[in-house]
């Protein structure tokens, strides 16, 4: 296959997980159209190491960059005998990852949020692991996606512990 080619049947991979993304995102998350929900985060007393509001909808659109390329390597180069339970377990992730900015922005349940957060950790470090079997490649484009969940229950965490 050709470079072109490779590159063009990526294209649908990163495509859906950035407009999914994005619209779960703009549905939940704080912005102009969630005014409520804006100004409850912004009343939240956050963790030192809290980063700006722009950093998010920048570091989050790498990191599903990162998984849908992971994931179409893996899907790439198991053509022959693709593995569902795998893939299966890879969209049940995305869903329980997604599910998260609902619960804490849109339910505004911080305790909860921390759990569900924590599920996607795992999660992920269980897909990390599996992803390994296929791809070295795959599983280190997930590496600072679990590294920033990690941060990420920091950052909940520390909302529970100071509100």
């Amino acid at each position: 296959m050709t470079t072109t080619k490779r590159f063009l049947s990526f294209l649908p991979w990163l495509f859906g997980m950035e407009i999914i993304s994005m619209i779960i995102g703009y549905l939940a998350s704080p912005n102009h159209q969630n005014v409520a929900t804006q100004a409850w985060y912004t009343s939240l007393l956050k963790a030192p190491l809290n980063p700006p509001s722009w950093v998010f909808p920048v570091v989050w659109p790498i990191l599903y960059g990162l998984i849908a390329y992971a994931l179409w390597r893996v899907w790439t180069k198991t053509a022959g005998q693709r593995p569902r339970s795998y893939f299966l377990f890879a969209l049940g992730h995305m869903i329980l990852n997604w599910g998260w900015s609902f619960v804490f922005f849109a339910d505004q349940k911080i305790d909860l949020a921390f759990i569900w957060l924590l599920a996607v950790l795992f999660s992920a470090l269980v897909l990390a692991v599996w992803t390994k079997r296929y791809d070295r490649t795959s599983y280190l484009c997930l590496v600072p996606y679990v590294l920033w969940l990690v941060f990420a229950a920091y950052l909940n965490g520390y909302i529970i512990a100071v509100n």
